[in-house]
Parts: C-alpha cells; structure tokens; sequence
C-alpha cells in the first residue's frame, strides 16, 4: 500500500530554523563544513533545511520513506 503526505508550515524565524537544520545535520554526522552550509542562505534554501529536518533519514518501523522533495 502506497501511502502520501503533504506538510504544510508556516516559517517564523529563518535563522532558528536555519540553525536547528545544522544541529541536525551535525548530529547526523555531516562534516561541519557541510553542516555550515545550511547557515547560509546562499549555499542552501529553506528547502534543503525542511528537508533536513522533516526527513529523518531513518523511517518509522513499518515503512520506507522512498521521497522528499520541497518548493
């Protein structure tokens, strides 16, 4: 069974958000240049940083995360 969903959020302090995707990119275990790079909004968008943290990289038991993408 396939199953889709669609998260929609309001985004209210970029840098917070910002900062919170490079914690988790950290201990994800990204070097820390690359976690850098989701401080700064030329080297990545918010999208990248959505995708940071809303896809855990690991699924929950029963289930694949097979996609991720952002607009």
């Amino acid at each position: 069974m396939d199953c889709s969903i669609t998260l929609f959020f309001q985004l209210h302090d970029e840098q917070a958000f910002r900062q919170a995707a490079h914690e988790r990119a950290l201990t994800d275990g990204l070097n820390a240049e690359e976690a850098l790079s989701y401080l700064d909004p030329e080297k990545s968008t918010v999208g990248a940083c959505a995708i940071m943290l809303f896809d855990p990289g690991v699924s929950p038991p029963g289930c694949s995360i097979t996609d991720s993408s952002t607009d």
